[in-house]
């Protein structure tokens, strides 16, 4: 399963990078465009994954197993 969520992720990142370069070399100035939008775009999802992760690590120092398997049950 991880190696099929890998080649489906590598054929969406090349597609990406294929269109990128369709666009810019059309157009430099659109390209550039492109290119700052996704950059911007991947900076905020990045920033809100490192929150997401320290938001979680704190959850795991802070509140103990025994209570997470009481709130959540025991399976989970």
């Amino acid at each position: 399963m991880l190696k099929q969520t890998i080649k489906e992720a590598l054929i969406y990142i090349l597609a990406t990078i294929l269109i990128w370069s369709i666009i810019s070399f059309i157009s430099p100035t659109k390209g550039m465009l492109v290119g700052e939008v996704a950059y911007g775009a991947f900076l905020k999802a990045l920033a809100i994954i490192i929150a997401v992760f320290i938001i979680i690590g704190l959850i795991q120092v802070w509140v103990g197993p025994q209570t997470l398997a009481k709130i959540l049950g025991k399976e989970s």
